[in-house]
């Protein structure tokens, strides 16, 4: 990690969602890649990665008791020839149906 970022990263304080969020009507939770096939299996799955689960599923948790709603979960899933192999492992194929769903809600 560059030092600007982790500098940046360690001088952030802790906020009360209400006080970043005074709206939750007019706010969402945008999560990218919270899937099986980055988070548990596959390419580039690890423990460092799968460690993320239990946190972002504890900001779900709160986001949803704080009265957000709106919840956008981009996964990650390609087709088995996808061009995008030729420059990256194979990770999240899909198989007649996704192969590597978000992490069950007891994991998230």
């Amino acid at each position: 990690m560059p030092t600007f970022v982790a500098e940046w990263f360690w001088q952030l304080q802790a906020s009360p969602l209400a006080g970043a969020v005074p709206d939750p009507a007019a706010a969402a939770v945008f999560s990218a890649d919270m899937v099986e096939g980055f988070c548990a299996h596959g390419n580039p799955a690890s423990k460092r990665l799968a460690a993320l689960t239990h946190p972002v599923a504890e900001l779900f948790r709160r986001a949803h008791a704080h009265g957000i709603r709106h919840f956008v979960l981009v996964q990650d899933a390609h087709d088995p020839q996808t061009p995008e192999f030729f420059a990256f492992p194979l990770h999240c194929v899909r198989a007649g149906g996704c192969d590597h769903p978000t992490p069950p809600a007891g994991a998230l």
